[in-house]
């Protein structure tokens, strides 16, 4: 298969995906659901776990808040993400007495704005960049070995506190303040709950909180066709490909729609896909069968999840050359 992808204005994205089939299994790079943190972790160990495991989950809502009154500037919403880059957020954007409203949806580098009922593809901003700046605020103390950029404040059994230093430089770009800073993670799943960050004079504030993790399906935004990648399938597999094609974007959080002109399938996005997600998306899935059981009283065959010439089928879609 050949594949070829634009968005108008040539805008791009970057994601990844897994891929499930029917009651099998397949191999491939997907999230994640909520599991039994390890039972052997230490306290400096739990607040990496926590951040970088939420980042692993497949999807959460959140609440945002970030302000400095230095630069008289605020946002403050509500979204959800569908990992690992779909993103979506309302809520307003306000720079001294001016003041709007922001409804966006965003991908990779890109987003799309509703601006006077339309939908604008842009370069992504930085109130798109939400998930990426409470990554920063974290990273410094994340980065220090053995848990040392985080001193256990209180065990509370339904939560752990924690202190750390934080980065804020989208909020105090000269590095004027001191801050106190909290992560707060849910004593039971080990998960990031809420970040709470405020200087010293109270200047400068950013909140961050979750809920809802891996409830959220997708990124709900009218479809609008921004964004197109056209395939050229092998003779035979046009039908397996679409069913497949189809699979993996869902659980990206993208709508899409497959049309096909002249033997190809134009699959048109609302959000982007980039080159590198442009090959992955055609590449074929291994389906590994875990256990087999034979017909009449023959034995049950488990090959614990070795894959073998006898029990592996190719989820062949493409092999794709990228334009």
């Amino acid at each position: 298969m050949e594949v070829s992808f634009q968005g108008r204005g040539g805008f791009l994205a970057r994601i990844t995906f897994g891929l499930s089939l029917l009651t099998f299994i397949i191999l491939g790079t997907g999230c994640v659901r909520v599991t039994r943190p390890p039972e052997d972790l230490s306290y400096g160990e739990i607040p990496s776990y926590s951040w970088e495991t939420l980042m692993l989950q497949e999807s959460f809502r959140f609440d945002y808040h970030s302000y400095s009154k230095v630069f008289d500037f605020e946002v403050a919403g509500e979204g959800k993400v569908v990992m690992p880059d779909a993103l979506r957020f309302k809520g307003i954007w306000r720079l001294g007495e001016e003041e709007r409203e922001l409804n966006l949806a965003a991908a990779g580098d890109y987003q799309l704005e509703k601006e006077d009922g339309e939908w604008v593809a842009r370069q992504r901003s930085e109130e798109a960049k939400i998930i990426s700046q409470v990554d920063q605020a974290l990273r410094k103390a994340l980065l220090r070995r053995k848990g040392k950029g985080f001193k256990l404040v209180e065990d509370a059994g339904k939560t752990l506190t924690y202190s750390f230093k934080p980065n804020l430089a989208y909020l105090d770009p000269k590095f004027e303040k001191r801050f106190d800073a909290e992560l707060i993670i849910d004593g039971r799943t080990l998960l990031a709950e809420k970040i709470h960050i405020v200087s010293e004079d109270e200047e400068v504030g950013f909140d961050f909180s979750v809920d809802r993790i891996n409830r959220v399906s997708r990124i709900g935004l009218p479809f609008s066709e921004n964004f197109m990648i056209t395939y050229s399938p092998e003779w035979g597999s046009i039908w397996r490909a679409k069913i497949g094609l189809k699979r993996r974007l869902r659980e990206l959080g993208r709508k899409l729609r497959i049309g096909m002109n002249q033997g190809q399938m134009e699959v048109t996005l609302a959000l982007p896909v980039d080159e590198g997600i442009a090959r992955m998306l055609g590449e074929p899935g291994e389906l590994s069968i875990l256990a087999l059981q034979l017909e009449g009283s023959g034995p049950t065959i488990n090959k614990r999840g070795v894959v073998s010439d006898i029990f592996y089928v190719a989820d062949t879609l493409a092999q794709p050359k990228v334009k």
